[in-house]
C-alpha cells in the first residue's frame, strides 16, 4: 500500500473501517460514544455562534436607538434626551426622558409615535413584571410596548418616557437631531454586558473544556481493538495515511448523526424567543436567524475536529522499529507534565496583569491546567502501580500484583477515568468562588434590604425648585415620613424633622441640636445612620417647627415607611415630580450585589452544562474501561475458581487510583480556588462544597471498582479459550 490510492481503494478502506468498528469489541459503546461527544460539541460550537450573534443583534439595535446630537449650525434640533435610570429586584432600568420639538420627526426605534406629556412606553420586559411592583405606574402613564427594534433584546428592562410638566429650558436635556449615533455611548443592557471575548473565554472554559474531554474519552474508547488493528495493518505495510482512512470510516457515521442531531436543535431557536435557564435571559430569535449562516460551518467545524482527533489520537509507532502501536502505556508523556506546570504558573503570573489581559490569562492557564491535572495524577497513580505491584509480590498477595502492574503498564486508562471526575471537582469549586463574590459593603447592602426593605427611601431634589418640593411633600403617600438628612461627606449628618415625625421613629424632640448614637431611634433609623454617618461622634438630630420645616431647601429627603411594599408609591411621585428614582439605603452597593449575583447565575449556568457533559464522558470512559478489564481477566478463570479475586483486583486497579486521582485533584483545586479568593479579595471558598464533591467522586470511584469487578467475574464465567 502507498500513498492515498486510488479513489476505489480509498472507498474500500472506508468500508473496512466502518465494518470493523461494528465487528469490534466495543463498537456500540464506541459509536453511542462518538455520537454523543459529535452532539455535544456541535451545540458548544453552536453556544459560541449563539453568542456572537446576541452580542451582534444587541449592538446594532442599540446603536440605531442611540441619539444623534444636534450641533450648533448643522442640523435642527427634533427633541430633548435625557437618561436615567431605575433598579427593580436588583436588576437595573435603563429611563429614558425625551420630549419631542418637532411632532412630524421619526420617533425613537420600536415606538410608533413619541410618548405625550406624562406618558410611558415599556419594554415588553419590564412592562410583563409582576403586578405588585406596579410598573406600568411607576413611571407614567402607560402608553404600549416597546418594539423589537428598540430593544437589545427581550429581556431588557427599557422605557421612554415623557415627564408631565418638562422644563424645556432646564438644565440636564440634550438637544438631538434623530437617531442613530454611532458615538454615543451604550445603553439599557449593553451598558453592562461583559465584553464578547470574556464571554466567549467563560463558554469555552466551563463548557468547552468538558466537551473536549468528552471528544477526547469517545475517541480512545475502545482502543485496544484498534491497537491491534494498526499493528496488523502495519505488518501487511499499511501506511500513516490509509490506517487514517479507515480511522474515518469508522468514525464518521456516528460523528455525522451527532453533528446533525445538533444542528437540529437550533432549528426552532430561528423562529422562538428561548429563555435561558438559571439566568432568565432571553436569547431573541430575530438575532438568531441573523445569523443562520453561520450554522453550516459550524457543523462542518464540528464533524471535522471529531474527525482529526479520531485520527489524531489513533496512535502507532513511528520509527518502523516495531509492528506494535505505542500507546502511552508505559509512562505518562513528559510534554503532559510540563504543560500542567506551566499552567500552574500561568495562573500564578495572572496576579501581577491587570485588567482584561489578567482575566483572560488566568482563565486560558486554568484551562490548561485542568486539561492536563489527569495526565499528572496519572503519573502518580503509574509510581503508586509500581509499589503496589511489588508489595503485592513480597507479600503473596495476587489480586496487588495483578493491579500494580496493570496501573504501572497503563495509565492512560486512569487519565481517561479520571478527567471526568477532576474537571468536575475544578468546575464546582470554580462555581463556588465565583457565586460567592460579595465584598464587605455589598453583603451588607443585601443585610439591610433583607431587614428594612424599601421602608427607607431617600429623595435627593438637587436641581428641583421651591414648587417642585412642595408638590412633593403635598404628595407624599399615606404610611410615610419625611426627615431631612444634610451633611456627611467627611463631617457631621444631621438629621432634621418636626417634633411629631422624630418622636414617631424613637427619636427625642429637643430644643437644641443634639448628638446621637448610633443605636439611637428605630431600625429604620438605625440602618439610615449605619450607611450615612461615619461614627457615633457624626451624627446629629434637630427639631424644627412645621413651618420651618416646609421652607428648607438643602439636603435629601428621607422617607421613612411604616410597612414594607409600599415603596412603589414614593417611586412613583418622585418620578412624576423629579423625573429620578427614590434609592434605598446602599443602592450604590446593592446594585454591586446584584450584578455579582447575576454573574453568579452565569458562571452556574455554564459550569453546570459543563457537569453534564462531564458525566456521559464519565459513563462513556467507564463502560468502555469495564470491557477492556473484563475482557483481560477473564483467563484467570483457568487459574482459580474464587470470583472475589477479581473484586479485589478491580478495587485495587480502578477504586483505588482514582482515590488517588480525587485527593491530588481535590488538594489542586483548593489551592486554585484559595488563591483566587486572595486575589480579588472578595468572595470565600467552601471547604464542605469541595468536601461533598470529592465525597461523591470517592462514591462513583468505589462503584466504577465494584461494577467493574462483577463485569469481570460474568465475562470469567463465559470465557473460552480464543486466537486473540
Amino acid at each position: 500500500m502507498s500513498g492515498w490510492g486510488a479513489p476505489r481503494l480509498a472507498g474500500r478502506l472506508l468500508k473496512v473501517g466502518w465494518a470493523a468498528g461494528k465487528a469490534a469489541h466495543g463498537g456500540r459503546v464506541r459509536f453511542v460514544a462518538l455520537t454523543l461527544a459529535s452532539l455535544v460539541l456541535t451545540v458548544g460550537l453552536l453556544a459560541l455562534a449563539c453568542t456572537a450573534a446576541v452580542y451582534d443583534g444587541r449592538e446594532r439595535r442599540d446603536l440605531a436607538r442611540s441619539p444623534l446630537p444636534a450641533e450648533a449650525g448643522t442640523a435642527a434640533a427634533v427633541g430633548l434626551w435625557a437618561e436615567g435610570g431605575d433598579t427593580l429586584g436588583g436588576t437595573p432600568v435603563t429611563i429614558v426622558q425625551v420630549v419631542p420639538l418637532d411632532a412630524s420627526a421619526a420617533p425613537p426605534p420600536g415606538l410608533s409615535r413619541w410618548p405625550g406629556p406624562g406618558e410611558v412606553f415599556l419594554s415588553p420586559a419590564l412592562a410583563d413584571r409582576p403586578a405588585y411592583e406596579h410598573v406600568r405606574t411607576r413611571y407614567g402613564r402607560y402608553a404600549g410596548r416597546i418594539g423589537a427594534a428598540g430593544i437589545a433584546s427581550p429581556s431588557e428592562l427599557f422605557a421612554y418616557v415623557q415627564p408631565a410638566n418638562a422644563d424645556r429650558h432646564g438644565d440636564g436635556w440634550i438637544k438631538i437631531a434623530g437617531f442613530g449615533g454611532h458615538t454615543w455611548s451604550p445603553l439599557g443592557e449593553r451598558l453592562n454586558a461583559w465584553p464578547l471575548a470574556q464571554v466567549l473565554a467563560t463558554v469555552g472554559g466551563l463548557t468547552g473544556l468538558p466537551c473536549l474531554a468528552l471528544v477526547v474519552v469517545a475517541a480512545r474508547c475502545g482502543s485496544a481493538a484498534r491497537d491491534r488493528r494498526s499493528a496488523l495493518l502495519e505488518t501487511l505495510g499499511a501506511g500513516r495515511r490509509h490506517r487514517a482512512l479507515m480511522t474515518i470510516g469508522e468514525a464518521s457515521p456516528p460523528a455525522l448523526l451527532g453533528v446533525l442531531a445538533g444542528g437540529a436543535l437550533i432549528v426552532p431557536m430561528m423562529f422562538v424567543d428561548v429563555p435561558l435557564p438559571v439566568t432568565g435571559y432571553v436569547m431573541g430569535a430575530f438575532d438568531i436567524r441573523a445569523w443562520a449562516w453561520a450554522v453550516p460551518p459550524v457543523l462542518i467545524s464540528a464533524f471535522v475536529i471529531i474527525l482529526l482527533l479520531a485520527v489524531g489520537l489513533h496512535k502507532v509507532d513511528r520509527t518502523g522499529r516495531a509492528t506494535r502501536p505505542r500507546s502511552f502505556a508505559s509512562r505518562v508523556p513528559k510534554w503532559r507534565l510540563a504543560v500542567f506546570a506551566v499552567s500552574v504558573s500561568g495562573i500564578v503570573a495572572s496576579s501581577g496583569v491587570p485588567g482584561t489581559t489578567g482575566l483572560m490569562l488566568y482563565i486560558a492557564a486554568t484551562v490548561v491546567m485542568w486539561s492536563a491535572l489527569p495526565s499528572a495524577a496519572a503519573a502518580v497513580g503509574r509510581r503508586f502501580g509500581g509499589r503496589l505491584a511489588t508489595a503485592g509480590l513480597r507479600r503473596g498477595r495476587a489480586e496487588r500484583l495483578i493491579a500494580g502492574r496493570w496501573i504501572a503498564a497503563h495509565p492512560g486508562v486512569i487519565v481517561r477515568l479520571a478527567t471526568a471526575l477532576v474537571i468536575g471537582l475544578g468546575l464546582i469549586t470554580q462555581i463556588q468562588v465565583w457565586t460567592s463574590r460579595l465584598n464587605e459593603p455589598a453583603r451588607a447592602a443585601v443585610e439591610t434590604s433583607k431587614r428594612v426593605g424599601d421602608q427607607v427611601l431617600i429623595v435627593d431634589p438637587a436641581g428641583a425648585s421651591g414648587a417642585q418640593v412642595q408638590r412633593f411633600l403635598q404628595g407624599v403617600p399615606q404610611g410615610f415620613e419625611t426627615l431631612r438628612l444634610t451633611g456627611g461627606e467627611g463631617g457631621p449628618v444631621t438629621l432634621t424633622g418636626t417634633c411629631a415625625v422624630l418622636m414617631s421613629v424613637r427619636l427625642n424632640c429637643g430644643a437644641q441640636i443634639w448628638p446621637a448614637s448610633l443605636n439611637t431611634g428605630d431600625a429604620r433609623i438605625q440602618e439610615l445612620v449605619r450607611w450615612r454617618a461615619e461614627d457615633d461622634r457624626g451624627l446629629r438630630i434637630r427639631a424644627v417647627p412645621d413651618a420651618d420645616y416646609a421652607k428648607m431647601r438643602d439636603g435629601s429627603l428621607v422617607l421613612i415607611g411604616s410597612q414594607r411594599g409600599e415603596g412603589w408609591r414614593v417611586q412613583q411621585l418622585s418620578f412624576a415630580v423629579f423625573g429620578v428614582p427614590a434609592d434605598g439605603l446602599g443602592i450604590e452597593y446593592g446594585g454591586a450585589a446584584a450584578t455579582l449575583n447575576r454573574l453568579g447565575d452565569w458562571i452556574v449556568l455554564f459550569g453546570g452544562a459543563g457537569i453534564l457533559v462531564l458525566l456521559p464522558a464519565a459513563a462513556t470512559s467507564a463502560a468502555a474501561e469495564f470491557l477492556q478489564f473484563g475482557t483481560a481477566l477473564a483467563p484467570l478463570a483457568v487459574q482459580t475458581e474464587r470470583r472475589s479475586v477479581y473484586l479485589r483486583v478491580a478495587l485495587w486497579n480502578l477504586t483505588v487510583p482514582l482515590w488517588l486521582a480525587t485527593l491530588i485533584g481535590g488538594l489542586v483545586t483548593a489551592c486554585h480556588g484559595l488563591f483566587f479568593v486572595a486575589q480579588i479579595q472578595e468572595g470565600w471558598f467552601s471547604w464542605g462544597v469541595l468536601g461533598g464533591a470529592m465525597t461523591a467522586a470517592a462514591v462513583l470511584a468505589l462503584a466504577i471498582g465494584v461494577t467493574g469487578g462483577v463485569g469481570a467475574a460474568r465475562a470469567a464465567g463465559m470465557w473460552r479459550p480464543a486466537n486473540d
